[in-house]
């Protein structure tokens, strides 16, 4: 069911909307107040991104490793859930909340927490719990009649963007992935080569989404489609969302 204010917030059930008011209350919004079809388009562009989806995938597969291999292999029956909290930032400033009118916001990501249900009681807690469920096992499903077999575990992400479910997808943890995540790794050719970022490695807050905003970041003319003019909804969660990394320093690259 949809929030009955915003009707954009998703959630398992009344009782669940109920918890979770206090929490979604700040960034429930009036509906046509802010331009969630652009965001739509923005996230469509970030996933057809192979070096942005490549660095997602590796955070993905770094919060969720240690759970899914528990035992030494893969347990592919582990269904599990994060959550990814994203905002627009100023491309001009680092963290001025003078931000004008007409300042453009880039789209960067804040941080991943692992939401996955560990009993009963929990799965009241995850927004649309059976919608996740449904999607992971869809997502099993293709993999078995694509490959014969399921061999990527799949991973549930709800992707929070203006205070609110913006999207839900499921992102396999891919053998490449795995290793990327296992060694630290960061190697990928841009799909911008402008921005002169090729490879780099070393361990970072956050780890990947690091690299992901600083990509977003020196792209000045913005080839990825990656920015839009701020809105009050992005000023005001921009001054609250916790930013992964210094925004003016640029990773150090061997």
């Amino acid at each position: 069911m949809k929030c009955a204010r915003c009707k954009v917030a998703i959630y398992c059930s009344r009782e669940c909307q109920k918890a979770h008011w206090s929490t979604h209350k700040p960034d429930c919004g009036i509906p046509g107040t802010d331009d969630r079809p652009l965001v739509t388009k923005i996230l469509a562009r970030f996933w057809k991104n192979p070096t942005l989806l490549q660095l997602f995938q590796e955070q993905v597969t770094r919060t969720f490793y240690d759970y899914i291999y528990a035992d030494g292999v893969p347990n592919l029956d582990k269904m599990c859930i994060g959550e990814v909290v994203s905002y627009f930032a100023p491309c001009t400033a680092a963290r001025s909340s003078q931000a004008q009118p007409s300042e453009m916001g880039m789209f960067q990501v804040s941080h991943i927490v692992d939401r996955t249900p560990r009993n009963d009681a929990e799965k009241a807690t995850v927004p649309s719990y059976e919608y996740c469920v449904q999607l992971w096992k869809d997502m099993c499903r293709y993999q078995v009649e694509d490959r014969g077999r399921l061999v990527n575990p799949i991973i549930v992400i709800m992707f929070w963007c203006q205070g609110v479910i913006a999207q839900i997808m499921g992102v396999p943890m891919t053998a490449a992935s795995i290793r990327d995540a296992k060694n630290n790794e960061r190697s990928a050719t841009m799909a911008v080569p402008s921005l002169n970022i090729v490879s780099f490695s070393q361990e970072l807050p956050q780890g990947s989404f690091t690299y992901i905003n600083k990509t977003i970041q020196s792209d000045k003319k913005d080839q990825l489609g990656m920015r839009k003019p701020m809105s009050e909804i992005d000023k005001e969660l921009w001054a609250t969302t916790p930013h992964v990394g210094p925004f003016e320093k640029t990773p150090t690259r061997e």
